[in-house]
């Protein structure tokens, strides 16, 4: 929803293949591959042990920034606004945790998520269009 959202504004475009032109590039990422991820990250998350929670945690964490800047350094994406690989390693730090979350006190997940898009908001100038 956000890259639709935000159109002309957001803060990374995805440079389609010669397969695929962006909408649909932005589609097979949004219906295919972040759902796909979160319920191969969910399903192989250790029930217990903080540990091995958290290494499951940087081990997704981990994939998520090699894949972009492989994406980065391949030109598959741009940055914009401000943003750079290093946000998106911060935002993938918090993303994963929130995912857990979720899973377990959505209602907690979404208070938070309130006050994390307010933030990111505020803190990129963010206009919704």
């Amino acid at each position: 929803m956000y890259e639709f959202l935000m159109k002309d504004n957001t803060m990374w475009k995805f440079h389609p293949d010669f397969l695929f032109n962006y909408t649909v590039t932005v589609v097979v990422y949004a219906v295919l591959t972040m759902p796909l991820n979160i319920l191969l990250f969910l399903a192989t998350l250790p029930e217990n042990g903080f540990w091995k929670k958290s290494r499951h945690i940087a081990l997704w964490i981990t994939i998520y920034a090699s894949m972009e800047w492989v994406m980065v350094h391949t030109g598959r994406i741009t940055y914009q606004n401000n943003w750079n690989l290093f946000y998106s390693i911060l935002f993938d730090i918090m993303m994963f945790p929130m995912m857990v979350l979720h899973s377990r006190r959505p209602d907690i997940a979404y208070l938070l998520s309130v006050g994390i898009v307010c933030f990111l908001i505020y803190a990129f100038n963010v206009h919704l269009d």
